[in-house]
């Protein structure tokens, strides 16, 4: 007898609704897909395009920076404004500037009108001896006749040149009467020189001023490291020797100039020889 093969039975379907009961969780991730799928969506703020500006906008942002500049202005303006109402210039001091400076147009003849610095000469130091006086304008050429006439009574002193200017009168002596070279000790012939010019020298009334002067050759030796002193010693060694003779002191100075006074020039040896001298310088009267 033939066996029938038997299959199982189908499996009955579950209801629809088993799942979603089985699976609770299911229906929330679908409503929250439905909120959202609803929901208005918005781009990041980075992910936005960057607002369109219209040509006027962007040149004003250029030109921004002039505002920071103009207050700046501004402020260092007001600065000074604060710094000069606290100040209280000299008025008279002042004026006395601008008229300093100031000459008038269409006057050539009319110069500073600057008022004098002293009315009068100022008081000397304790102690100090007054210069003379200088000779009035109306008695220099009778001081500079009496000095000719000293001179010509003299018949020229070899060795002294005179020259005469307005004001002054320069007796201008060789180095190689008065001094060996290099050295300020007064020779003897020098001496003798001297004492003939004091005639000269006391019929003049003012002051004195005897003057040293060197080449451009420099010197270095322990008593005379520069021409400076060698020329100072020199006019101080001459000034001496006429207060010996008797000349008043107060009218008698000595100012030793090196070699920044040439006469002659000093790429030869006769410029180089004038130049080395001794001057006294008799002041006739007001220049």
């Amino acid at each position: 007898m033939a066996t029938e093969s038997k299959s199982p039975p189908p499996a009955a379907s579950a209801p629809a609704g088993a799942e979603s009961a089985a699976d609770p969780g299911n229906g929330q991730v679908e409503a929250l897909r439905a909120e959202l799928a609803a929901a208005p969506h918005y781009p990041p703020p980075w992910a936005a395009p960057p607002p369109e500006r219209s040509g006027d906008a962007m040149r004003e942002d250029e030109h921004a920076w002039i505002l920071t500049y103009l207050d700046m202005l501004t402020l260092v303006l007001v600065l000074f404004v604060v710094l000069l109402a606290y100040t209280r210039p000299d008025e008279d001091q002042a004026l006395r500037w601008v008229e300093g400076f100031g000459i008038e147009l269409g006057h050539p003849h009319r110069q500073s009108v600057v008022p004098p610095l002293f009315d009068e000469a100022p008081a000397t130091y304790p102690g100090e001896q007054p210069l003379a006086e200088p000779l009035a304008r109306e008695e220099a050429p009778a001081a500079e006749s009496a000095l000719e006439q000293a001179l010509a009574r003299q018949g020229g002193l070899e060795g002294v040149e005179v020259f005469t200017t307005p004001g002054q009168v320069e007796l201008r002596i060789k180095e190689g009467i008065l001094f060996a070279s290099g050295s300020a000790e007064l020779r003897s012939d020098g001496r003798a020189l001297l004492s003939s010019l004091m005639p000269v020298l006391e019929a003049a009334e003012g002051q004195i001023t005897v003057e040293g002067h060197t080449d451009n050759v420099p010197i270095f030796t322990p008593i005379f490291p520069s021409n400076w002193e060698l020329s100072a010693a020199r006019a101080s060694g001459v000034v001496r020797q006429l207060i010996g003779l008797g000349l008043a002191p107060e009218r008698l100075q000595a100012v030793g100039f090196a070699d920044t006074r040439p006469v002659a020039g000093n790429d030869t040896a006769e410029g180089r020889a004038e130049n080395r001298r001794v001057s006294l310088v008799i002041q006739t009267g007001v220049r």
